[in-house]
Formats: structure tokens, sequence, C-alpha cells
């Protein structure tokens, strides 16, 4: 079963944060894509949904159902350890 990462990103201009969600989103996409599933939230669509899933800033991420990063973009080991946990790996 793939684990859902969904990424919250402010639109232009982006904030430096923003930035690299967006490029760790991408790296992980292209490495994992077997084992994730991405969604994007980016400009317009973003606030809604971080009220939705209880943020309040940018850039935010949600991995699984269980694990949060907001107000800063975490790095690729600590992203790969949270799709572990939410069972991407065996």
């Amino acid at each position: 079963m793939k684990v859902r990462i969904q990424i919250f990103s402010s639109g232009s201009p982006y904030c430096s944060g923003c930035v690299e969600i967006l490029r760790l989103a991408d790296e992980i996409e292209q490495r994992y894509k077997d084992r994730v599933e991405l969604v994007r939230f980016v400009g317009e669509d973003v606030v809604a949904k971080l009220e939705e899933h209880g943020f309040s800033c940018v850039p935010a991420m949600k991995v699984g159902e269980r694990i949060s990063f907001e107000g800063l973009c975490p790095s690729l080991s600590t992203v790969e350890e949270a799709i572990r946990e939410e069972g991407g790996w065996e």
C-alpha cells in the first residue's frame, strides 16, 4: 500500500522553505514513486487545506495519517523514516 504524502506550499512568490519542500517532493516522487502517493497544494488552494489539516503556516508536509512537519522543510532522511513508520517499507 502506498503512503500518502501531502505538501503544502505558498504560491508565487515562494518563501525559501517552500522552494525546498517542493524540490524535496520532486525527489521523493522520483525515488519512491512505487511507495508513495504525493499530493501538492500550492498557492490559492493551500489556505483552506492548511486549516483542514490543522496547520497554521507553510511549508508543511503530512506523511500518512500520523506524521506532520510545519514551518520547515524536513530532510530527505527524516521523510524516509516517516514513510517507514507509516508502513511504506516492510
